[in-house]
């Protein structure tokens, strides 16, 4: 058994704008940094035999937050292959004027049709393609390996449903918050699904 640690990055400067952040490069806010060193905390007596986190700062930054603890100066292996799925000529844009240009995105949000890009972005299925690409390179994980992978909503989403075996079109089922934290454990025959979304390390009580 392995057991895989999915975690969504922390919030950005854009938390409560409603922008679509999909492939924009923004950091995290002071709540972000705050978020990310409890998550930290929580974790501290995990061992992660690796460690890998989308490039975008946003991710690695919360990365380097949660692993820091143990090690000044950890090793993250980052990749594009797990960023946000990209919004294309809607990233950087609010969720209404997203909805005013293209009310037909719904098909998307909803799973309707996975091959439907975003206009000058990609589809569900492009997200699937690049984060198929990553389990298969990084994580065939051998027994008692812990792995900490640190993403995106999407790519949160997606991953889960690829490991469980459940169709891409119910992404949107797998909804995650800031530094939410998954678990999910990997055998031969399969995934099974532990934990998801589980933010008690941010409840002050």
């Amino acid at each position: 058994m392995a057991k895989l640690f999915l975690v969504r990055h922390a919030s950005t400067i854009w938390a409560g704008t409603g922008r679509y952040q999909g492939f924009s490069d923004v950091p995290l806010n002071q709540e972000g940094l705050e978020q990310g060193e409890k998550l930290g905390k929580r974790l501290l007596g995990e061992k992660f035999t690796a460690v890998y986190s989308s490039d975008l700062q946003r991710a690695h930054r919360t990365a380097q937050l949660i692993v820091s603890p143990r090690n000044p100066t950890p090793v993250i292996t980052t990749t594009p292959d797990i960023r946000e799925l990209n919004f294309g000529d809607f990233d950087g844009q609010v969720s209404q004027e997203v909805t005013a240009k293209a009310p037909d995105s719904a098909e998307i949000w909803w799973g309707r049709n996975v091959t439907r890009p975003f206009p000058g972005g990609e589809s569900l299925q492009d997200l699937s393609d690049r984060v198929q690409r990553f389990l298969k390179k990084y994580v065939p994980a051998g027994e008692g390996d812990s792995i900490l992978i640190v993403a995106h909503t999407g790519a949160v989403a997606i991953m889960t449903c690829l490991l469980l075996g459940i169709g891409i079109d119910h992404w949107w089922r797998f909804k995650t918050d800031n530094t939410a934290l998954g678990i999910i454990e990997t055998f031969p025959g399969g995934a099974v699904l532990k934990l998801f979304n589980d933010c008690r390390h941010l409840d002050p009580v």
